[in-house]
Order: C-alpha cells, then sequence, then structure tokens
C-alpha cells in the first residue's frame, strides 16, 4: 500500500526523465554542453518542483490519505503505512532526481553507468538490509531505510558521470532549496486547514467523510499555497514557469493573482 502512494510522484518523475533524453541527446550530439546544461537543469528543477511536495505532503497528510484510500485498514495498519510514507519521503525525491539522471546519461549514450551504479547500490542495499532487520529489529522500516540508501547512492554515481561528462553542476536556489522551503511552508498550511476542517466537520458529519472533505479541501489549497510560495519566494519568472508542463496555464494564473506582472 505504500509504494503503490509512493510510486505515484515517482513516476510522474520517470515521465520527465524519458522527455529529458531526446532533448539532452541533440545538444550533445551538437556538442552544445551550455544547452545541454540547461536542459538537464529544467528537468531536474521539474522533477524537484513534483516529487519534493509529495515527500512534504504524505509526511504531513499521510495518515488522512492512508484513511481515505484505504478506509478499511485497521487503525495500526493505516499507522505503519503513514509512518512509512513520512520515511519514504527521501526516496521519492532521491528516486525522481537518478531518474532524470539515468535519462540524460542515457541520452549522451552512457547507457551502461545506469546499470553500473544500480548495481553497486543493490550490493550495498542488501548488504544494509541484513543488519537492519536482524540486528535493529526494525521489521518493515528496515526496507524503507535501506531502500533510501540505495537511491542516494545511485544519485551521487550517476551524479558523478553527468559532472564528469557533461560538466553539469546542480543549480541549488531554485531546484532545491526553492522547492524544500515552498514545500515546507506548505506542509504547515496543509495541517493546519486539514486539523481545522476535520474538527469542524466531525460535528456534523461521519468520520470517514469528514477526513475525505477535509483531506482533499486541505490538498487543494495546498498546492494553491505551494505554488504562490515558489513564485513569492523563489522569484520564478514567466520564463522558468514557461517551461513546466502547462507553462502557458501557470503564466495566466500567476498573472491574475498579480503574482507576475503582464
Amino acid at each position: 500500500m505504500y509504494l503503490v502512494l509512493a510510486n505515484v510522484p515517482i513516476a510522474m518523475a520517470s515521465a520527465v526523465a524519458s522527455a529529458v533524453i531526446p532533448r539532452v541527446s541533440s545538444a550533445y550530439a551538437a556538442d552544445n554542453k551550455r544547452e545541454c546544461n540547461r536542459k538537464i537543469t529544467q528537468s531536474m528543477q521539474l522533477t524537484m518542483v513534483l516529487t519534493v511536495p509529495c515527500a512534504v505532503g504524505f509526511a504531513v497528510l499521510g495518515k488522512p490519505i492512508v484513511r481515505l484510500v484505504y478506509y478499511s485498514l485497521s487503525a495500526e495498519d493505516t499507522k505503519t503505512v503513514a509512518t512509512l510514507l513520512l520515511l519514504g519521503g527521501v526516496s521519492i525525491v532521491m528516486y525522481g532526481i537518478s531518474s532524470v539522471l539515468n535519462g540524460v546519461l542515457q541520452g549522451i549514450g552512457k547507457v551502461n553507468i545506469p546499470v553500473i551504479s544500480a548495481a553497486t547500490a543493490l550490493v550495498v542495499h542488501v548488504v544494509l538490509l541484513v543488519p537492519l532487520i536482524g540486528v535493529a529489529k526494525i521489521g518493515i522500516y528496515s526496507l524503507v531505510f535501506a531502500t533510501a540508501f540505495y537511491a542516494i547512492i545511485v544519485v551521487f554515481i550517476n551524479y558523478y558521470f553527468v559532472k564528469k561528462y557533461v560538466g553539469y553542476k546542480m543549480e541549488w536556489k531554485h531546484t532545491v532549496w526553492v522547492p524544500v522551503l515552498s514545500a515546507v511552508l506548505m506542509g504547515i498550511v496543509a495541517f493546519f486547514v486539514y486539523k481545522g476542517l476535520y474538527l469542524i466537520l466531525n460535528m456534523v458529519a461521519g468520520a470517514y467523510i469528514s477526513n475525505a472533505v477535509a483531506t482533499l479541501v486541505a490538498i487543494v489549497i495546498a498546492a494553491g499555497s505551494y505554488f504562490i510560495a515558489m513564485i513569492k519566494i523563489g522569484g520564478y519568472t514567466r520564463e522558468m514557469l514557461e517551461t513546466f508542463p502547462k507553462g502557458a496555464l501557470l503564466v495566466r494564473i500567476a498573472e491574475k493573482l498579480h503574482l507576475i506582472r503582464k
């Protein structure tokens, strides 16, 4: 159940990775490393914009989301899945980054490197998983921790080779810090919106209906607050918004909200 929910943002990141392959490949074939790096940066920014708020959202609204989707679960199982979502946030983000880096390496013809990095990470994953299960005895949580280390190792190895062959360097402000800070603010908004709505609705409706409505409304408001925070905190320009899917629509919304100038 945890994997089904966690794989949603990972699947979106994989779609970004698929899109980056032909764009990077054409720039690399033309020996235009500057354009190649620009395409990688755009793809990395989009991946972080998608995966970071999902990770924070699962951390803040994990239990309400599980109760909404898997309403027949016991309270104990609901708590377990919600805890897995909380701990698995790092894996979601790292898998997103690794998907883009894999796509870049495939795009420049280095198709063997992702296989080598995955095999190396798998060995570490197994070596780490055995003592976590046998010694630490933390049960199913062992798999989440070991999987996070797997994704981190893949990212570091792939990033090293992308930097080596293309000269790519992570752009930290808009790629990392803006999505993270915006997602934290989004998480605070989501938490208080959910708690307030649930307390009010629970006085007039059943627990499931109250949770469902409060969760869905909190997600919608959180998404809006994340969008506003990204522009206000990160200074996202019209050009940057246009690189995202439905970029023209995002620009029009930002203009109507007076977040950017026409």
